[in-house]
């Protein structure tokens, strides 16, 4: 009977070479999409029985593109085409959409017409080729067939296999498919033994991003999950996991590049306005038409790309190096999104690898988010390590200015005393003044004394030798420094340089000793004190508020008189905390008083996170002052090495003290 057919089919070859029939000959495939005629069916309400008479030959419009494309349409379209197989080969008709809702096939035998029926709605197990593409037997001989089918958007490749090399085709695609989803996996399962590691979310959340595209490859773009799971409602998925991927990309974004950190207060705003949009879009979407909501989320998703870009040049720009890497990725991916609205159109260039131009792009945005992620981290570690050693250098450094201070005052003290000790032995009828001039001179040496360590710890060691280290169960420490000092010492002479830091720092001391606060010490361009130590007291927390806004107050009244001098002047922010700190002296001949305790290093967090001209304040301090000052709460601001952290601005008293 085969040969039979075939035989037909050859006597009849020439009536049916012409440009709207498809003949097979020897290949592996070939396209029939301009061979195709296509019939618009609003309601779907067309029988084959009707689109296959006379009378409708004439609705039917010849295809004059490379490949098909209805668009984004609620709408059925009938397909037909003529293909003639005067050749013993098995053929094929593969239909590459894999998200079709509707997709029946109809073909004649036996006189009558017969329908298979395919389309993401029926099983791939159920399916008579078993491929998440649709995909059906062609008969020998010539043939007219056509397809009803219904799609919201995606092209509809048709292409006529060869049984065997189809067959083949999809062993490789599959094999693509699984190299694809394994690799992505593998990064997803790295990232999340980093988060284990580190504790760090941006881990985390980069491993959900990754799995993320997986689902958009598996259910919008390639289809390859429909291997995995049955009953799937891709209509849905085609929808909102575009919306997802959108808003998680916004937000990965913008904790990644630390938006917050590296750019101006109006970007870091519409940084988070855009993201709030993405997360809104998906609830309001639901009260849009469907076809409506497709076109918005293509609209979207090249905003969501040229946002994401944006983002990334804006932070570079501004010092964050990894800002580079992360609008390369996504510029990136933007080019690539282009071949894939290219292929969409004209039906080339063709998929690399089987894979969607989409889901090459996401791959190779994985890849390079990966590598700016471990950069990212690599130059964190390095400035870490740099602040360390710097402020290890600045301690060491003064350290060794104490000790030749104290180191000096020793020097002069002991010149001093054996100049009135010779004149003692060179005249007992000077005794009187000598012995006068040395109380007086010893004097001078412990006020300077004074000058290093509280008066009580130089009584202890005066009377034991020695201090003896004690805690303070509660005390308040203050951190003051001057903003841009280091940016501005090389537009100073050294003379000028050491006489401004002095104005600065004699106006402090002056507030210091007027509120009875203890002065630590001096730090560069940095100035230390702690107020309920050594001589505890309840009022610790008001005073030291207090200090802090006298030297706000102090620094704009000398600001304003530099300017009014024509000179270059300085700005400072304080930073202010209340806790249990460790006092003591350190040094065994070249003594120092210090303090130590996490309420110390909390204290300075609060300085660096203070603002020009602003007291900045923790929540112990703010529980011990609120109802004496006007404590005005910022929120929860992130800290370094201490997460985030309730903070608190102080601007007025609320009455006097």
């Amino acid at each position: 009977m085969k040969r039979f057919a075939l035989f037909f089919s050859v006597l009849l070859l020439p009536l049916y070479v012409s440009s709207d029939v498809f003949t097979w000959s020897d290949q592996l495939y070939e396209s029939i999409t301009e061979y195709t005629y296509t019939l618009e069916d609003a309601a779907g309400e067309y029988t084959i029985e009707q689109v296959s008479s006379p009378e409708f030959e004439s609705r039917f419009t010849k295809v004059d593109r490379k490949i098909l494309s209805f668009g984004i349409t609620s709408s059925f379209h009938w397909i037909k085409f003529e293909l003639n197989n005067p050749t013993e080969a098995e053929l094929l008709l593969e239909i590459a959409q894999f998200s079709l809702p509707v997709c029946e096939f109809y073909f004649m035998k036996n006189g009558a017409w017969k329908k298979i029926r395919s389309g993401y709605g029926v099983n791939v197990e159920d399916r008579i080729i078993k491929d998440h593409f649709q995909v059906f037997n062609l008969s020998y001989g010539a043939e007219e067939y056509y397809l009803k089918v219904k799609s919201f958007s995606p092209p509809i490749p048709l292409k006529v296999w060869e049984k065997n090399s189809y067959e083949s085709k999809t062993a490789q695609l599959k094999l693509s498919y699984g190299i694809y989803f394994g690799i992505l996996v593998f990064v997803i399962l790295n990232n999340i033994f980093l988060f284990f590691s580190f504790r760090n979310l941006i881990h985390l959340h980069y491993a959900f991003l990754v799995l993320i595209h997986i689902f958009t490859s598996a259910f919008v773009m390639d289809g390859w999950g429909l291997y995995l799971f049955n009953d799937l409602n891709l209509t849905g998925l085609y929808t909102y996991i575009p919306m997802i991927n959108m808003a998680n990309t916004a937000l990965y974004g913008i904790l990644f590049l630390e938006i917050n950190k590296f750019t101006s207060k109006k970007v870091n705003m519409f940084a988070w306005a855009v993201f709030i949009y993405f997360l809104s879009y998906m609830v309001w979407s639901l009260l849009l038409p469907h076809m409506v909501v497709i076109t918005i989320n293509q609209i979207s998703a090249l905003l969501s790309l040229s946002f994401v870009v944006y983002l990334g040049l804006i932070v570079a720009q501004h010092g964050n190096r990894v800002g580079r890497y992360f609008a390369s990725a996504y510029l990136l991916y933007f080019f690539i999104v282009i071949l894939e609205v290219i292929y969409i159109q004209l039906g080339w260039p063709k998929y690399i690898f089987g894979l969607s131009y989409v889901a090459f792009a996401m791959f190779l945005e994985v890849i390079i988010l990966s590598f700016a992620l471990t950069k990212r981290f690599q130059w964190e570690q390095r400035a870490q390590i740099k602040a360390t050693l710097d402020a290890q250098d600045k301690l060491i450094e003064q350290t060794k200015e104490n000790e030749r201070i104290v180191l000096a005052q020793n020097t002069l003290l002991e010149e001093k005393v054996h100049e009135r000790t010779a004149q003692l032995e060179q005249s007992n009828t000077q005794l009187g003044n000598t012995l006068h001039a040395v109380e007086k001179e010893k004097a001078k040496a412990e006020e300077i004394l004074l000058n290093i360590l509280p008066r009580a710890t130089v009584k202890e060691l005066q009377e034991k030798g020695y201090a003896e280290p004690k805690n303070y169960e509660i005390a308040t420490i203050l951190f003051t420094d001057i903003k841009d000092f280091t940016s501005t010492t090389s537009a100073l002479s050294p003379q000028r340089l050491v006489e401004g830091l002095n104005e600065c720092f004699k106006g402090f001391d002056s507030i210091i000793l007027d509120l009875g606060l203890e002065k630590i010490k001096t730090i560069g361009d940095c100035y230390m004190a702690a107020s309920g130590l050594p001589n505890e007291r309840n009022d610790h927390a008001i005073i030291a508020v207090e200090a802090g806004l006298r030297m706000m107050e102090f620094m704009e009244e000398w600001k304003e008189k530099q300017a009014h001098l024509g000179k270059l002047s300085w700005e400072a922010r304080t930073g202010i905390h209340s806790g249990q700190v460790i006092a003591g002296v350190v040094g065994a001949h070249k003594y120092a008083f210090d303090i130590w305790g996490d309420a110390v290093n909390t204290a300075a967090r609060m300085e660096t996170n203070s603002a020009i001209g602003k007291v900045n304040i923790s929540t112990t301090t703010n529980s011990l002052v609120r109802s004496y000052f006007n404590c005005i709460p910022r929120g929860r601001v992130d800290v370094k090495g201490k997460g985030e952290m309730e903070m608190f601005w102080v601007e007025r008293p609320l009455k006097s003290n």
